[in-house]
């Protein structure tokens, strides 16, 4: 390999979708408003198995803080939320949304917390959306298959990301530039795998692109 090729930055493969979301688990969704957040959990919906149940999942601020109210979902149409227990919730595809994520308790509720730390074995596929990585609890972080984020403007969000989700960069630096370098275009999305045991970046991050 000559000095030339071995100073290339690193550029992500695209990311699989199709085959992430062919099986269950928990994926993390984290950009700012109007970033592509809903773009980005339809086009995982839209990957879902045939006859596979699906749901949206939120806290209304009325809601017993037990429970969680579920909305179906049909052609990216919500209906009517109603309290559903994690007994409820086996077999369907269930979404957190970022209105619900505002306070670390919310991960500490036991239908939530139960429900993510068990997403694979209950057979259940978990989609948390926040706008910012602060609440999530290291129980629930240690949880997660799939991370998707937006470039932060904020310099103390992206070095959270790096800590969290992209230590697998040699730098922080490296990090920011490929986070900066992938996310220029509309509703692209850094990707890390956090389903492999990986010692590059290479092995775990990717990139995505949402179709609006």
């Amino acid at each position: 390999m000559d000095a030339e090729a071995a100073a290339a930055p690193f550029v992500p493969e695209p990311f699989n979708l199709s085959q992430a979301a062919a099986g269950h688990g928990v994926f993390l969704i984290i950009a700012r408003r109007a970033e592509g957040k809903t773009t980005l959990m339809r086009d995982i919906l839209r990957h879902t198995p045939a006859g596979v149940p699906t749901a949206l999942v939120g806290l209304r601020e009325d809601q017993d803080m037990h429970g969680v109210a579920v909305a179906a979902v049909d052609s990216g149409a919500v209906g009517d939320c109603r309290p559903l227990t994690f007994g409820q919730l086996v077999n369907r595809n269930v979404v957190l949304e970022d209105h619900c994520c505002v306070d670390r308790k919310f991960f500490a509720i036991p239908s939530v917390r139960d429900m993510i730390l068990n997403a694979r074995s209950r057979a259940l596929r978990v989609i948390v959306i926040m706008q910012y990585a602060y609440h999530l609890t290291s129980e629930v972080a240690g949880a997660l298959d799939y991370v998707f984020v937006r470039w932060a403007p904020v310099r103390s969000d992206r070095q959270r990301l790096y800590r969290q989700y992209f230590s697998v960069f040699d730098s922080f630096e490296a990090f920011e530039t490929v986070l900066y370098d992938t996310c220029k275009d509309s509703f692209a999305f850094l990707v890390a795998d956090l389903t492999v045991v990986a010692r590059s970046p290479e092995e775990c991050v990717f990139a995505y692109t949402a179709s609006p």
